[in-house]
């Protein structure tokens, strides 16, 4: 579970970056980005990277695989009706890189292995 908090951690600090620029509403937009992080690794990584273990595909890049095209899944499927344009494009690619970026953060969570005389 500490891999999945570290995920949406990490997620929900990234897609609030552009918050930044809006001042106060900083909080507001990584505390929202938490929760979407949190509820899509819940509820779509989840299950998929349990596959992944019991097929016993453990590695850093299946981890990241995972999240580079779990990621942008939710905003292609409700871009379905819409007009492909460059931007959506970008933004599918955005997301990519942001669900690699988690994928790694949760594998490093739950595979590695704490350095000798670490406390956690």
């Amino acid at each position: 579970m500490g891999g999945l908090v570290a995920g949406a951690a990490v997620g929900g600090a990234i897609t609030g970056l552009p918050g930044i620029i809006a001042g106060p509403l900083v909080i507001v937009t990584v505390v929202i980005g938490f929760l979407v992080w949190m509820v899509g690794l819940l509820v779509l990584a989840a299950p998929a990277w349990w596959l992944l273990h019991r097929l016993k595909l453990r590695r850093w890049s299946a981890a990241m695989g995972l999240g580079a095209v779990l990621a942008p899944l939710p905003v292609m499927i409700m871009a379905i009706p819409a007009k492909p344009s460059a931007a959506l494009f970008a933004w599918f690619g955005a997301l990519s890189v942001l669900g690699a970026i988690v994928g790694l953060t949760v594998w490093l969570n739950a595979y590695r292995k704490p350095a000798e005389g670490a406390v956690c």
